[in-house]
């Protein structure tokens, strides 16, 4: 059902150049970041507010009992909602594992967003209530894990809520992605 509705989705659409952001977890420094937010002109409330995000195209889809956001601008896949609490970085791993093992909504492959990823869904201004974040998405989460790790080996990690990303903080939650390239086609 998911790969029908994204291929119905790219045919609607015609040929799309995706906005392809890095999938592979990295060590990243502070100046790595800003210039990571500068050249992609995301919109970082402490870093770079002049940074007008992406123009998404999400859609939204039921794989009962969950549902997903597709992102066709991106290329991804995400959790609409994510961990139900927020949880610590020794079990954020696990939880990713849990979903591919279970084969969450009939895929095996979702892992955590990279700094990129998940900072290419923070919007310029707040439209989820209080959140820097689409009203598409479940405002439950506001801060989640990526995984990048940063200077001091802390991960890096998202607030929705200040706009920002930051080198740690002990409690977040999980939104997990997928590259909807790898549809089996």
């Amino acid at each position: 059902m998911l790969e029908k509705t994204i291929r119905t989705g790219i045919e609607q659409r015609g040929l799309i150049k995706l906005k392809q952001l890095r999938s592979t977890p990295e060590t990243l420094y502070e100046a790595d970041v800003k210039k990571m937010l500068q050249k992609r002109g995301f919109f970082d409330r402490n870093w770079y507010w002049m940074g007008t995000g992406i123009r998404h195209n999400y859609e939204l889809v039921e794989c009962a009992p969950s549902k997903l956001v597709v992102d066709h601008t991106t290329g991804l896949i995400w959790e609409r909602s994510g961990s139900k609490k927020e949880l610590k970085l020794t079990v954020v791993h696990e939880y990713v594992v849990e979903l591919c093992q279970s084969n969450f909504a009939g895929y095996n492959d979702w892992r955590l967003p990279t700094l990129e990823e998940a900072m290419s869904l923070v919007e310029p201004s707040r439209k989820n209530g209080d959140l820097y974040l689409d009203p598409i998405f479940d405002k439950k989460q506001t801060w989640i894990w990526t995984d990048d790790k940063g200077e001091d080996r802390d991960m890096w990690v998202i607030s929705f809520y200040q706009g920002t990303c930051y080198e740690y903080s002990p409690f977040n939650s999980v939104r997990a992605v997928r590259d909807y390239s790898l549809l089996r086609m």
